[in-house]
């Protein structure tokens, strides 16, 4: 039905473009004219006509070619879309000399609206120049993500089975099924997204100056005398160590030079930024942070093989090792991993509680926990969410057979009611049963050292190191006396990361996914240190307690 429709709209076209005589280039051009303005105030009908009146072949006409085009775009303007299809195919019988990318791009996003899906990839496909490839990649991302449910997705994956966009969206909808045929298909995805061709050379190519971008929210829109904007203010001190660590290289060696891009939520932006052409020459991108923006920057970090860092998240769902993407932070899964890898060497009685709130973050860190423990003969005895109303009953849920019997309470969930409670339950039975906890519960107004100390809670920190050193209090001194402010975790963070890469550009050269991931662990300066052996994201998780009302890194 459609395949005649489209065959009688192209014989119309076809025969309204033939030679027309009589008609003048005044003529012609006051109808291109006028189409253009009506396609500028979005009167999509009125340009169609007037693009088609425009397109005649005519000895005297020169807007033929690029009327044909335009009315193609208005009727894909106005949902059009056989009449768009049949213009362009118009246009690639006449018009060899059109810019063929062109042609494919939008033909692409017409097959998207018919949810002629095969086709849409085909058209996209032979695109050529770098920057349509980067926006061919954005409409494959909008429209895929459209797909609610992977049932209907996994069609279109299993006929292109090389298609990266549709495999990366289709292993985010895949992750939590229990099915094996959909295993099959994770699994085929990580050997399509994540392996890299082997090679023996080793040569390690250096470079006079480094180039590094920096994609994050200045929201340079916001700033002005009167109105400081403080939503981002953790972006600025980011940038102000990371500064710092530069100037304090030794300006003898090779340059590091920084790109700075203002880069929010937005995608499409991220886009623009991401075709400028100063990008291919990057050796490392330090962002987007937002997660909205994960699949695009994968997606053009492996591609270019541009190692790519992520200096904030701590949610990792897409990433497995031999990748140009990296969380500099360690994941809520790493962290969870680590504190049950540390609970199954040092605690005894085998056997744990895990108590965890319902929202995403925690009941990932509760599973990651539980299958570690199991994995390492660890009996998980409860495993039990809870919330702030929940949490007034703990007392029905403990009694002293039940503390007595384990060896450690994990918990995920970082409500200060909950914590409150549970260490008033707990308190009842002069527990000392190791407490495993966020990091966000050190900020508890409600609590202090000596009940930190009492209760014997654990904290898994994602960052910071636990010394208190001279180098620290150096370094604050001179920033403090520098800035008339302490400098926070932003700032220490922003200096290890620019040192850490600094150092490892001048010595190492350009870096790639392999020399990333076997560099071992390096000490931070101000942060217990980095290792991305095998991951994608770091590998050193401190988890620290209280020790005569100082905190030590236990772990280490």
């Amino acid at each position: 039905m459609n395949k005649n429709l489209v065959l009688i709209i192209t014989i119309v076209l076809l025969s309204y473009c033939q030679v027309i005589r009589g008609q003048n280039l005044a003529f012609f051009q006051t109808k291109f004219n006028n189409g253009k303005n009506s396609y500028k105030a979005a009167d999509y009908a009125a340009s169609m006509q007037l693009f088609l009146e425009a397109s005649t072949d005519n000895i005297q006409n020169p807007y033929s070619k690029t009327a044909c085009f335009y009315y193609a775009l208005s009727a894909f303007k106005a949902n059009k879309f056989l009449e768009a299809k049949a213009m362009l195919f118009q246009i690639q019988l006449k018009y060899d000399d059109w810019k063929k990318d062109e042609i494919n791009y939008l033909l692409g996003n017409v097959y998207f609206e018919l949810k002629e899906f095969d086709k849409a990839l085909a058209a996209l496909n032979k695109i050529e120049d770098t920057s349509v490839k980067n926006d061919a990649r954005a409409m494959k991302i909008f429209y895929f993500n459209k797909f609610k449910d992977p049932t209907f997705l996994k069609p279109i994956y299993l006929r292109n089975p090389k298609e990266i966009e549709v495999a990366q969206i289709l292993k985010l909808k895949l992750e939590d099924s229990k099915l094996e045929t959909d295993k099959k298909i994770i699994s085929a995805i990580n050997e399509l997204l994540y392996s890299t061709p082997s090679t023996n050379d080793t040569t390690i190519t250096k470079k006079d100056t480094y180039k590094i971008a920096v994609l994050l929210p200045f929201q340079l829109w916001a700033i002005s005398v009167n109105n400081e904007n403080t939503d981002n203010r953790f972006v600025y001190d980011f940038m102000q160590g990371m500064k710092i660590a530069l100037d304090s290289l030794d300006s003898t060696q090779s340059k590091i030079e920084l790109y700075l891009y203002d880069c929010d939520k937005d995608t499409n932006k991220l886009l623009r930024i991401l075709n400028l052409p100063e990008m291919t020459g990057m050796d490392v991108i330090i962002g987007p942070i937002y997660q909205n923006l994960t699949t695009a920057s994968l997606g053009y970090a492996n591609a270019h093989k541009i190692p790519t860092i992520n200096p904030f998240s701590i949610v990792n769902r897409m990433l497995n090792p031999n990748n140009y993407y990296y969380f500099f932070k360690p994941s809520i899964e790493t962290q969870a991993k680590k504190a049950a890898n540390y609970m199954a060497l040092n605690v005894t009685p085998s056997k744990a509680i895990i108590l965890y709130s319902k929202n995403l973050r925690d009941s990932l860190s509760a599973k990651m926990c539980k299958s570690t423990l199991e994995a390492n003969r660890i009996k998980v005895t409860k495993f039990k969410t809870v919330d702030k109303n929940s949490s007034i009953h703990l007392h029905k849920f403990f009694d002293k057979s039940t503390i007595d019997s384990i060896g450690a309470i994990f918990v995920f969930n970082s409500d200060q009611l909950v914590a409150t409670n549970l260490i008033t339950t707990l308190a009842q039975f002069n527990s000392q049963v190791p407490l495993f906890v966020p990091s966000e519960w050190m900020n508890f107004e409600s609590f202090t050292y000596d009940q930190y100390q009492k209760h014997n809670i654990h904290f898994i920190l994602p960052t910071l190191n636990a010394k208190n050193d001279s180098i620290r209090s150096e370094f604050d001194s001179k920033y403090l006396l520098k800035f008339n402010i302490v400098p926070n975790e932003y700032v220490y963070l922003g200096y290890d990361l620019m040192r850490w890469l600094s150092l490892n550009l001048l010595e190492n050269g350009a870096l790639d996914a392999t020399q990333i991931s076997s560099l071992g662990y390096q000490a931070g300066k101000f942060t217990s240190g980095y290792d991305f052996r095998n991951n994608m994201d770091n590998q050193v998780v401190p988890i620290v307690k209280f020790e005569d009302f100082l905190l030590k890194e236990v772990n280490r």
